[in-house]
């Protein structure tokens, strides 16, 4: 009876329920950023779920996202989904809501988007400045 309860307290903590069917979507994407399983999924600024699985293709060009929903949400299935990194905390997968009328229904695959992280778009700004100042450098 005690391995019954540990096995159930141990599902539990990682956010697996053994007594009720869950709603899972699957999102690819082209990197990771950080995400991994349990990380929360949001929708609309709502936590409707957690990344319950992540896995990777066999030549790593491809990370696949196993979401599960915490119920069976109407959700478009024009919307995209996308990984919100975070440097000073944990990642999370985001979507946005799109406007079809047909919505997407267990095991789907969402679309996807990737856009620059915080670090990223700091580069991204700072690169012209760099490169100026290397050009300058090389003239003296």
């Amino acid at each position: 009876m005690a391995i019954v309860f540990l096995f159930l307290g141990f599902n539990f903590l990682k956010g697996k329920s053994i007594f009720k069917s869950d709603f899972y979507l699957y999102a690819k994407f082209p990197e990771s950023k950080g995400i991994v399983g349990s990380n929360p999924v949001f929708i609309n600024g709502f936590q409707a779920g957690t990344v319950s699985k992540v896995s990777a293709s066999k030549d790593l060009k491809e990370i696949l996202v196993e979401i599960k929903l915490n119920q069976d949400y109407n959700i478009p299935d024009n919307s995209l989904a996308d990984i919100n990194s975070n440097p000073l905390g944990t990642s999370s997968v985001e979507f946005t809501r799109g406007k079809a009328h047909k919505d997407l229904s267990s095991e789907d695959t969402l679309i996807t988007s990737m856009t620059p992280g915080f670090l990223g778009m700091v580069g991204s700004q700072i690169k012209p400045f760099a490169e100026q100042a290397k050009n300058t450098l090389q003239d003296f």
